[in-house]
């Protein structure tokens, strides 16, 4: 063991995120929080070391190699970033879920405790107080799928109950793991058997992981996904200006709006 109490590690991701234009055009951020908190820890007497490897240009096993070689009594990845996806971005290759039932909660936490990855949980305080569990609705045959993510899987759940009020057959399939992303085989047949296809919904912007998700389902099935998330406008502090993720009603208007297109 060396005498380095903590070494903050700043992961490698451009060259996975930006490959090729990572040379020329993918601008290196400095470690901001590296080094406030190599600071804190140094004003305590502990030794600390950082290594930035994205402003080294190492690989991910060049930088494994560097960490053994260094031998820290800790090692800290810092995950951080100036755009809401930054932190899973830093991260290539790692798991994500979204949890909203207890079970969910559960089944992650053990899916964790028996693999070695890295797992980054979305989790939302909507679920906090959820003691419900939250079922797929999938058949042959529906009008159109709704794929809800985090909070807006209740939303889903009570614009289902709406729009079947007034004769159209929805399906919902619950999207709790992000990364990697698995579409269900029933999942599959429900789409392919479709009328309109479906629509993913996100708390989050629609350009990011709802559109992504969407690309993938519609190049399995062969159906137009839509993707639905916060309205493109920046968020104020009033009920005016607030961007909150799609609601019951607006989800109908737009499920009413593709079947009647």
């Amino acid at each position: 063991m060396s005498n380095i109490d903590v070494l903050l590690i700043t992961p490698p991701s451009r060259l996975e995120v930006y490959q090729g234009l990572s040379n020329e055009y993918a601008a290196i951020e400095p470690p901001v929080w590296s080094s406030l908190i190599a600071n804190y820890l140094l004003k305590r007497n502990y030794n600390v070391q950082i290594l930035d490897a994205e402003a080294d240009n190492l690989t991910h096993e060049q930088t494994a190699k560097k960490i053994i070689s260094i031998n820290p009594k800790l090692a800290v990845f810092m995950i951080y970033g100036q755009q809401p996806s930054a932190s899973t971005q830093c991260m290539p290759g790692i798991k994500i879920a979204s949890p909203m039932t207890p079970k969910e909660y559960l089944s992650i936490y053990d899916n964790f405790m028996k693999n070695d990855d890295v797992l980054y949980v979305s989790e939302h305080r909507g679920s906090y107080s959820n003691t419900d569990e939250l079922k797929d609705f999938v058949s042959e045959n529906l009008d159109i799928i709704l794929f809800p993510i985090s909070i807006t899987r209740f939303e889903a759940q009570r614009a289902k109950i709406e729009l079947e009020k007034h004769g159209y057959k929805i399906g919902i399939a619950n999207i709790l793991w992000i990364k990697p992303f698995v579409i269900k085989k029933e999942w599959e047949n429900a789409v392919k058997t479709s009328k309109f296809g479906g629509i993913v919904l996100d708390d989050d912007y629609s350009q990011g992981v709802a559109t992504n998700l969407a690309y993938d389902i519609m190049k399995k099935t062969g159906k137009k996904i839509d993707a639905m998330g916060l309205k493109n406008k920046s968020a104020g502090f009033s009920k005016e200006t607030d961007n909150l993720p799609p609601n019951s009603s607006e989800i109908v208007e737009r499920v009413k709006k593709i079947i009647k297109s």
